[in-house]
């Protein structure tokens, strides 16, 4: 016996169903809402080559979305590859060798500048170490470890779509001049004509493949170096004692989860594109001195000239832009502070 609609939308609001242009397309009824049980494993590594190249595996859930609300019972349970668990346990296992050796390097340092060895240092390990700083460096082998070859992926599909948009203008205009001593009745077959077509269909398609490729690869890494960070965050923030809670507090730990880990996605997504940005340059270059000599060394002297300035200008407008957002972190942090302890601060104020 088919349900009523309206009894099911009764039940449970969120299976009301969307009206849409093309809505008479689907059943009437919209889909159930899966259990926990039901709830399918996220489909990208299962998927056959075609549904992987044009993102076919994500019908099924558009569909749901086109006839209803989607809610998070949709959505795909994660694989091992993509739970924050295993990505933070591969990040540790890379992270914990070299900072434990930084760490007895420190020690070591610390305990020659005493004129005492590590076994008989009159210090404690924690106190030498209150200190220590991570170099940068490390962090990011560790952090490329975990993920290189999802973002080094990512980054050579991205270098691929800038050489295919480099190199596509070329048929382009060969095309272009087809189609022109076409018109002039200079050429009587259309073979040539057809296959630049065909050409430039495949570079726009070529182009559009793997720039969406490289987007998801580099994207999904960055969202899983962001699940790590803020893992490593709270368990960090979990187990800091009296000195890190005085330097670490509750609006700064806020503030590193909120505002910079957000700034570390944006990066994760944006430093593939400015890696592969000499690829398009150097092709470019080639094809202007191939194509129209030594002339084009003016052209790209401005050019040369132009990116430094905007270089420049970049690098003093971030100074300015750290230090404006070092004095909105402070102001951020001292709110949330006052915000926190209000109750007190009235309680005082009252007393006196």
């Amino acid at each position: 016996m088919p349900t009523d609609t309206s009894s099911l939308e009764k039940a449970d609001p969120r299976l009301q169903k969307q009206k849409r242009l093309l809505s008479f397309f689907f059943p009437r009824d919209p889909p159930v809402i899966p259990t926990e049980n039901e709830r399918q494993e996220f489909p990208l590594r299962k998927s056959n080559f075609i549904k992987r190249m044009f993102f076919w595996w994500l019908n099924p859930l558009l569909k749901v979305g086109y006839q209803r609300t989607v809610t998070p019972e949709d959505l795909y349970t994660l694989d091992d590859s993509m739970q924050i668990e295993k990505n933070y346990e591969r990040f540790m296992n890379h992270l914990s060798p070299v900072l434990l050796k930084r760490q007895n390097e420190h020690i070591s340092k610390k305990c020659a500048a005493r004129n005492e060895t590590v076994e008989n240092s009159s210090v404690s390990r924690d106190e030498d170490l209150i200190d220590f700083l991570l170099p940068k460096l490390d962090l990011l082998f560790a952090v490329f470890k975990t993920f290189q070859y999802e973002y080094l992926k990512g980054i050579f599909q991205i270098a691929l779509q800038c050489a295919g948009s480099s190199f596509s203008p070329l048929l382009l205009k060969k095309l272009t001049d087809f189609v022109e001593m076409k018109s002039l009745g200079l050429v009587s077959s259309s073979g040539k004509g057809i296959g630049y077509a065909f050409g430039t269909t495949l570079f726009i398609i070529f182009n559009s493949v793997t720039v969406n490729h490289g987007s998801y690869n580099t994207s999904a890494s960055a969202t899983k170096l962001n699940g790590v960070f803020t893992k490593a965050l709270l368990s960090k923030s979990f187990n800091l004692n009296e000195l890190g809670h005085h330097r670490f507090n509750e609006g700064k730990i806020n503030s590193l989860m909120a505002t910079d880990l957000n700034r570390v996605l944006f990066a994760g997504s944006a430093i593939a594109y400015v890696a592969t940005i000499p690829i398009s340059i150097i092709i470019t270059l080639v094809l202007l001195i191939t194509h129209i000599g030594v002339v084009s060394l003016i052209g790209v002297g401005v050019f040369l000239l132009s990116m430094i300035i905007t270089i420049s200008s970049v690098n003093y407008y971030m100074e300015k832009r750290l230090e404006a957002q070092k004095f909105t972190d402070e102001r951020t942090t001292v709110m949330r502070d006052i915000l926190k302890n209000f109750k007190m601060v009235n309680f005082k104020f009252q007393e006196q």
